[in-house]
């Protein structure tokens, strides 16, 4: 139960979420409803659905939702490149949000692979 606060890549979406809370807290009022509200949807969305994911009842579901919490990853990615675009945040905080986002994405991937695989033993198993 809970053990998907063990994981590193939750670990370090919770704590890159906690960051665009911070950095969307400058955006302009006037996007409190528009990119500020998406872009901390997207980062909530990557820990959420991995929690949610991890209490499936099969690799192949929690595979699902890891899918889910990639997709997020380029959602943030995109939202991030607006943000930059209309000058909403600074070239060194678009890149450490870019980077954070790609560590977390290659480690969706990399877990995503070990319960594909997971999955594959068990089957061949049964």
């Amino acid at each position: 139960m809970n053990k998907f606060r063990d994981l590193k890549v939750y670990q370090k979406g919770v704590k890159f979420s906690h960051y665009v809370y911070e950095l969307t807290s400058g955006f302009p009022k006037s996007e409190i409803f528009g990119l500020t509200f998406q872009l901390r949807r997207a980062s909530c969305s990557i820990v959420l659905n991995i929690a949610e994911g991890a209490g499936s009842d099969s690799s192949r579901e929690f595979v699902r939702y890891l899918e889910h919490s990639q997709r997020s990853t380029f959602e943030m990615m995109a939202g991030m490149d607006v943000a930059k675009e209309i000058g909403y945040v600074k070239l060194t905080e678009y890149d450490a949000c870019q980077q954070e986002l790609t560590e977390i994405s290659v480690m969706l991937k990399g877990l995503q692979r070990s319960l594909k695989k997971k999955t594959i033993t068990s089957n061949v198993q049964h």
